[in-house]
């Protein structure tokens, strides 16, 4: 079946039939294709062009072909998995194309407009195929955004972690989707708050905190207005600030009466923001997060906060590790058999204080070395820590401050 589709709605695994038009306005255009490299993927949605697809010969413009409330369902192209280091490679272009268009949702909100949900649909498939290459690597990525980019790459960062978190909870495609799109619309609410408030590098005065504990209700209101928002994205974006022991916010619910939705979308939230760097805060190390979170598991639910963790693994992508040999290491693959013994890469001797050549162990395979110790990157020198794990993960040599 072919379909006309806009430029911004392309995504990997569609067949291109033609461009929609005449073939003298394209004199470059190649023959009919399968859509599987990112890079022509991001040229193809730079453009305003209208494409004509192939749905019997790919994907449709919409997975499982009809509308849905959330825009997602059965996934049709398998994705082959790679590891944790090529897909950084294609992850920046991925956030980047999720981070527009999550403005653009933001824009339209603040402006009062009706926000458009079926710009959600190419993000979430991105996002998506990105988390079934390799599961770490995308969550390791958005960890990255600056303090000026946390309002809207904080809804892709949580998007990406409920998508992670969904597949360990072994949810179909359609939940999944739903969970996603409430990842991406969550935060809406905070559309109706001054930017300054938002923006504001020291502590909220009582009277700004109770504004700002009132943007779930904003947001829900917001989306309320929109076409094709589900029950699961209105009640995430109402209750992701709930907490179990009835300490969270708008309405301090506890327990049963928190959804499971929601108890997902406050794991995810919490680590995020944690995690990043944000106007009035450094980010925190993924490790020491997942930690102080288990100690304070009373705010969250148990079994979620478990299978968040076995999600991101007990080391996350990025976290500095000291060997029983006396080396330094950067995390940069999980075990899922066993995560205390994920793939690190040695980058740094402890004793001499001196860099070494990069050398992988499969701390999984190899009996003769193991982690001792979490450490903090300031003790070593590390300044911005943040980038140059990320330098270490794509093999670039690391200049210590």
């Amino acid at each position: 079946m072919l379909k006309r589709v806009p430029a911004k709605s392309l995504r990997l695994g569609m067949f291109i039939h033609a461009p929609d038009g005449s073939w003298m306005d394209h004199p470059e255009w190649k023959t009919q294709f399968l859509l599987t490299d990112e890079g022509e993927l991001e040229r193809l949605r730079e453009g305003k062009s209208i494409f004509i697809i192939d749905t019997d010969k790919g994907a449709d413009a919409l997975l499982g072909g009809g509308p849905r409330r959330s825009g997602f369902g059965k996934r049709q192209v398998p994705v082959a998995a790679c590891s944790a280091e090529e897909e950084f490679s294609r992850v920046e272009a991925i956030t980047k194309r999720a981070g527009k268009s999550v403005g653009e949702i933001l824009k339209q909100a603040r402006l009062g407009k009706a926000v458009d949900v079926a710009l959600t649909v190419p993000v979430i498939e991105d996002l998506t195929s990105s988390i079934d290459r390799n599961a770490s690597a995308l969550v390791s990525f958005v960890r990255l955004k600056d303090a000026d980019e946390y309002t809207y790459l904080h809804s892709v960062a949580v998007c990406a972690l409920m998508i992670n978190l969904g597949r360990q909870l072994l949810f179909d495609e359609s939940e999944i989707g739903e969970l996603a799109t409430a990842g991406l619309l969550m935060h809406v609410g905070k559309t109706a708050l001054p930017v300054e408030l938002l923006t504001k590098p020291s502590s909220l005065t009582a009277q700004e905190m109770a504004l700002v504990r009132q943007h779930p209700i904003r947001g829900y209101e917001i989306l309320s207005r929109a076409k094709g928002v589900s029950d699961v994205v209105l009640d995430v974006c109402k209750h992701h600030h709930e907490q179990i022991d009835g300490h969270g916010y708008p309405y301090g619910l506890r327990g049963d009466a928190i959804s499971l939705h929601a108890r997902m979308a406050a794991v995810c939230n919490v680590y995020d923001a944690r995690t990043s760097n944000r106007p009035y805060k450094q980010a925190e190390e993924p490790a020491e997060v997942l930690s102080d979170m288990f100690k304070a598991k009373h705010q969250f639910d148990e079994s979620v906060l478990s299978a968040f963790i076995r999600s991101v693994g007990i080391y996350p992508i990025g976290s500095l590790v000291r060997l029983k040999s006396g080396r330094l290491a950067v995390v940069v693959e999980q075990n899922e058999e066993n995560l205390t013994r994920p793939l690190v890469r040695v980058f740094y001797s402890a004793a001499k204080r001196a860099g070494l050549p990069y050398q992988d162990i499969d701390l999984a395979t190899d009996g003769g070395d193991e982690i001792l110790s979490r450490e903090r990157p300031e003790r070593w020198g590390f300044n911005g820590w943040d980038r140059l794990w990320a330098q270490i993960l794509r093999g670039h040599q690391l200049q210590a401050a």
